[in-house]
C-alpha cells in the first residue's frame, strides 16, 4: 500500500514512518495534512505581545486584519507549508524557526531593527508598508546589512496559481541565497 500525497512532498511506505522520522514535531491529521507542533509561546502572534528582544531565523510579515484566515486556514500551517521548498542550513526549516508579525504593529524603524536581527524576512503586502521605494512585489532588496523578500499578499498568491508558483521559486532562490 502506498501512503504518498502530492501535497506533502515526502514519500514513505506508512505514514507513521513520518513521526518515527520528525519525532513529534510532525502530525498527521484527519485529512493526511502535514501540521508542525508550535511551541506554546511562539504560537501567540504579535498583536498579542510587543515585540520581543530575542529573534527567530525566518521572519514572515503580513497585514493580519486584511488576511482572510478563515479562507486560507491557520496562517502558521499554510506558511509551514511554504517553507517546506525551502532549505536553510541543509535542510528544511520548519514554523518552529519562524515568527508571524503583524506590519501594523511595527513603525519603519522597529521593523528595520527586527529584519536586522533574523537572517530571512519574508513581507506579504500588496503595497509596500513603509517608506522606501520598492518597485514590485516578488523583489529582494537590501534593507540595511539584509535582504528582504517582498510578496505579493497571502490571499493574491493564494488566489492565482500562476503566482503560486513565481513565489514559491522565488521564495526558494531567496533561502538559497547566503
Amino acid at each position: 500500500m502506498n501512503h504518498q500525497t502530492e501535497k506533502s512532498g515526502m514519500e514513505v511506505e506508512n505514514p507513521l514512518e513520518l513521526q518515527m522520522l520528525f519525532g513529534e514535531k510532525i502530525f498527521l491529521d484527519d485529512r493526511d495534512n502535514l501540521i508542525t507542533q508550535q511551541p506554546v509561546e511562539s504560537a501567540q502572534t504579535s498583536e498579542s505581545m510587543p515585540p520581543q528582544s530575542h529573534s527567530f531565523p525566518i521572519l514572515f510579515f503580513l497585514h493580519l486584519d486584511s488576511t482572510p484566515i478563515e479562507r486560507l486556514g491557520d496562517i502558521k500551517t499554510l506558511l509551514g507549508k511554504m517553507l517546506l521548498v525551502t532549505q536553510l542550513d541543509g535542510s528544511v526549516p520548519t514554523m518552529d524557526l519562524a515568527e508571524v508579525s503583524d506590519l501594523k504593529g511595527f513603525s519603519e524603524e522597529q521593523f528595520s531593527a527586527k529584519v536586522q536581527a533574523c537572517r530571512k524576512a519574508i513581507v506579504f503586502s500588496d503595497q509596500w508598508p513603509f517608506q522606501q521605494n520598492v518597485v514590485s512585489k516578488m523583489q529582494v532588496f537590501l534593507l540595511g546589512e539584509k535582504r528582504v523578500f517582498h510578496a505579493p499578499s497571502v490571499s493574491s498568491i493564494m488566489a492565482d496559481i500562476e503566482l503560486k508558483r513565481a513565489f514559491a521559486t522565488a521564495l526558494k532562490n531567496y533561502f538559497l541565497e547566503a
